[in-house]
């Protein structure tokens, strides 16, 4: 008898019934345990439940498997899988495991996913596993997506803080990429700004950084003016000391 093709198993996952999910899920996993589909076709017949939220113990058990496997298209489909799940208790056992893959050397679609999974663990352990990631990556859409991953975790704390300012400080003027990671930077500390968790010594230390990007007074100028632009929203919200100065510099681009 031949097995569902994977665009059967999608079908499957796109048309059943919500509740259904946690079932298709089974029927890709005993096609995987009994060798009758590839990993390559496991692992993409489980993202496609996942998009449903349907992730079970089974399927997150599975999904650790795949994630170790040597071709790394199964492996980065495994870790999206992971950031798809819901349950953050069992997402919390495997992080040795995501920790593992936030380092993955072979494919930086890997790390991506790991770090956005590591920021719905928004933990301790996590948050440090990020930042020591961060000063370790090259790839800029990896530094991106661990930035993005800080804003799931409840402040701003020092850690987060200066990874952003890192971020920030290497967005120099002649490289398109790093200006794209210093405005994700950008977004990230506008997002704590306006969350209502910054404290009263967090908001003073963050006023008087800020005004560095005013773009007038030969502060920070090796930084992009794109970037040093981006920082002028969350200065505006503080109202930094020399604000206008940089509305008014920013103004003339």
């Amino acid at each position: 008898m031949l097995h569902p093709t994977l665009e059967r198993l999608k079908a499957i996952a796109l048309c059943a019934p919500k509740n259904f999910g946690a079932s298709a899920a089974k029927i890709a996993g005993a096609l995987g345990d009994s060798k009758r589909i590839d990993p390559l076709t496991q692992a993409e017949a489980y993202v496609e439940v996942s998009l449903h939220k349907e992730v079970s113990s089974r399927m997150m058990d599975d999904l650790e498997i795949l994630s170790s496997d040597p071709d790394y298209n199964v492996r980065w489909r495994a870790v999206y899988a992971f950031v798809r799940g819901d349950d953050s208790d069992d997402l919390s056992t495997r992080f040795p495991k995501l920790k593992e893959l936030l380092l993955d050397l072979g494919s930086p679609d890997v790390r991506m996913f790991a770090a956005s999974a590591l920021g719905k663990l928004h933990d301790s352990a996590s948050e440090v596993a990020l930042a020591r990631a961060y000063r370790g990556e090259k790839d800029w859409r990896v530094r991106v997506n661990i930035l993005n991953a800080f804003t799931q975790f409840p402040r701003l704390d020092s850690i987060i803080f200066e990874t952003i300012k890192l971020a920030t400080a290497s967005a120099l003027r002649d490289s398109q990429t790093l200006i794209h990671v210093g405005i994700s930077a950008g977004d990230v500390l506008e997002h704590f700004v306006i969350s209502g968790t910054l404290t009263h010594e967090d908001s003073t230390y963050l006023r008087a950084w800020l005004d560095g990007f005013n773009g007038t007074d030969g502060r920070n100028e090796e930084v992009s003016p794109f970037v040093c632009a981006r920082e002028t929203i969350s200065a505006a919200r503080l109202k930094t000391p020399t604000l206008y100065t940089a509305i008014q510099n920013y103004a003339q681009y």
